[in-house]
């Protein structure tokens, strides 16, 4: 059997978001992830594809010159208007489509479950948890200039005086890698999950139109 194309493939996954087939609110989102990740694998200007597969892509001087191209197509409109949608929300006017399909219900259903998914997304991200982690540090490290300006308290000569030498080194040393260990796994992180963050958002901010718009027809 030859392989299906992608615009049939695209065009089976969404009939499958029709409520009549699948009234479960977590297929209907994960079939619109699937529909929109269809979408934009067939382009190949994809701006949410993973980012080791753009850096192997920047050896191609053909791509570069494609890229450089569709670049100057797309930032040329958004100098004269400011418009970014273009560019975040590439595809969208299909998936806008099958989400005027959905009924009022599942497409408040379906953007719920959007803006959970993105939530736990986030928090699995560089942007989630580094905020977190460089407070903790912030005030562990601003810790010791506190106690000893306000209470007059020398953290830092006390532990001197009752840590041996060599438990200080080692202490230094872990301190150091664990330094070294979160700069290197935010690297990996961001490389890894913020192309899939900007997806899940830009679906989401799909989902969100395609509501305003439902909603203000409504008042008319």
């Amino acid at each position: 059997m030859p392989e299906s194309s992608t615009p049939e493939r695209v065009d089976r996954a969404g009939q499958a978001l029709t409520p009549e087939k699948s009234p479960e609110l977590l297929a209907v989102y994960g079939r619109l992830l699937a529909l929109y990740n269809e979408h934009l694998r067939s382009d190949e200007f994809n701006p949410y594809q993973s980012i080791l597969l753009i850096f192997l892509k920047s050896f191609n001087p053909a791509l570069q010159i494609r890229i450089w191209r569709n670049f100057r197509r797309q930032t040329a409109p958004f100098w004269n208007t400011s418009n970014t949608l273009p560019q975040g929300l590439v595809g969208g006017d299909a998936i806008l489509r099958r989400l005027e399909a959905l009924d009022d219900q599942i497409l408040r259903g379906v953007a719920e479950c959007s803006r959970i998914n993105l939530r736990r997304l986030l928090r699995r991200s560089v942007l989630g948890w580094l905020p977190k982690t460089a407070g903790v540090l912030a005030v562990l490290i601003a810790l010791p200039k506190s106690l000893k300006e306000g209470f007059g308290v020398d953290l830092l000569a006390i532990l001197t005086q009752v840590v041996p030498l060599g438990v200080m080194e080692m202490l230094r040393a872990l301190a150091i890698d664990a330094f070294i260990g979160l700069v290197v796994g935010s690297i990996g992180n961001w490389i890894l999950l913020m192309p899939r963050v900007g997806f899940v958002q830009a679906l989401d901010d799909l989902i969100a139109i395609s509501a305003a718009h439902r909603g203000t027809a409504k008042k008319e």
